[in-house]
């Protein structure tokens, strides 16, 4: 599978790995989980609400970082800038867990080949997950770093977080550790709290005093949605 962000997105991408953990000794939790899905967007009808929308087929993709205190996920649906190899199959989907450190190192290096030289338009990343790891790289393919993949299974981190709104407890309180507040919001990318000098907030729903409480971050302009998961401390 290969697929190409803006250098906004992949900054985005990057910075989900912050949530991840840093101890070798859990060489799991120091990956980020990639995974992947294509959906049929049906055809919709022009309303007052906006005007039609053709049937579109996108790819969904949800990163997932966790050191099992903290969760932070992110997803992009991308309708172009991608291709399915002959063995990927769009029904199934998949998943990939690679290197967490290894992948900001490449990022970061394919961001910075081309900050001096190329249009903004065209600094585009290029991910391409292969056998022998995920290739990231620049669209002019000056640089080129191949970052591996981690052995295991991840967790299931899909049954930590409720629905949106689901048993929110509103009129509850929670305390958190201020260090694992400020890890899992850097989680999200500095540049995206903001559109045109706006910030975007973040919502928290809290489900009790020592229950997870969920953050949401939507960026419309990029496609994508953040969110975060905290555990409360007593207090």
């Amino acid at each position: 599978m290969l697929f190409e962000l803006t250098a906004e997105q992949a900054d985005m991408f990057a910075a989900c790995t912050k949530a991840g953990s840093s101890d070798s000794a859990r060489p799991i939790l120091t990956g980020l989980q990639v995974e992947w899905e294509v959906e049929q967007q049906p055809w919709k009808e022009a309303s007052d609400d906006g005007p039609e929308i053709a049937p579109t087929t996108l790819l969904k993709l949800t990163l997932a970082a966790t050191d099992s205190y903290m969760l932070a996920t992110r997803t992009f649906e991308l309708t172009e800038g991608y291709a399915l190899e002959d063995d990927d199959d769009p029904k199934k989907g998949g998943s990939y867990l690679v290197e967490g450190k290894a992948l900001v190192t490449a990022i970061a290096s394919a961001r910075k080949a081309t900050a001096r030289t190329v249009p903004d338009e065209m600094r585009n990343i290029v991910f391409a997950f292969d056998n022998d790891g995920l290739q990231v790289t620049d669209r002019q393919a000056t640089v080129s770093q191949t970052v591996r993949y981690i052995e295991g299974t991840y967790p299931n981190w899909r049954q930590l977080i409720p629905e949106p709104g689901a048993d929110a407890d509103l009129g509850n309180t929670a305390a958190f550790n201020p260090a694992y507040v400020k890890k899992l919001f850097d989680s999200i990318a500095p540049k995206a709290t903001a559109v045109n000098g706006t910030n975007i907030p973040v919502r928290m729903e809290v489900h009790g005093a020592l229950k997870p409480a969920i953050f949401v971050h939507s960026k419309q302009d990029t496609n994508s949605e953040w969110r975060g998961l905290l555990m409360p401390v007593r207090v």
